[in-house]
């Protein structure tokens, strides 16, 4: 979702359609912030221990994901787009703090998940956790950097094509664990 709206934006000719691709843009990471609390708690086997934090954790991101969703055609997702030698450049509003603290808090959870999970898990399983964790975070700490950060922080919009191609890493490091380890079996 999220690389596909982001090559809808780069294809869009109008500033109107390029704000209309822009504000959908978000929907991906939100929605990514719940569900990665439910793969990493659910992947390669649930902790009993933190299962009741985790279902918590995963209730409040989604309730968040779900009332950020009334404002994507607001300025509180997306103030203004102009279109300046050829490149959309955009302002975005307070929503994009709202996705960052989200996804901060969460790789930070999901982190916690991780480390209390190791003790349970065999050699195998973790193994296919490290492959698919590296690809996930290479994938977080690059899309992040570029669509959130630069263009929040340093309002910095050249380098937002490249978000939605780190996943890529969560592709290659899940295959190589499915190949290697026989992940998901």
């Amino acid at each position: 979702l999220w690389i596909f709206t982001n090559l809808m934006v780069d294809i869009s000719g109008s500033e109107q359609g390029i704000l209309f691709w822009v504000q959908l843009t978000i929907i991906g990471p939100l929605i990514a912030t719940p569900l990665f609390v439910f793969f990493v708690s659910l992947f390669p086997k649930q902790n009993i221990k933190t299962r009741k934090i985790e279902t918590a954790v995963c209730g409040i991101l989604s309730v968040i994901t779900v009332v950020s969703l009334f404002f994507l055609k607001t300025r509180h997702n997306i103030e203004g787009v102009q279109i300046i030698n050829n490149q959309p450049e955009f302002k975005v509003g307070v929503l994009y703090l709202v996705l960052l603290s989200a996804l901060v808090f969460d790789i930070i959870f999901c982190s916690y998940i991780a480390i209390r999970k190791i003790s349970i898990l065999n050699k195998q399983e973790k193994n296919q956790i490290v492959l698919i964790t590296i690809g996930i975070f290479l994938a977080i700490i690059m899309g992040v950097t570029t669509q959130i950060i630069l263009v929040v922080l340093l309002n910095y919009n050249n380098l937002t094509s490249i978000g939605p191609s780190s996943t890529i890493f969560i592709v290659i490091f899940t295959a190589y664990s499915i190949v290697k380890y026989k992940s998901f079996n």
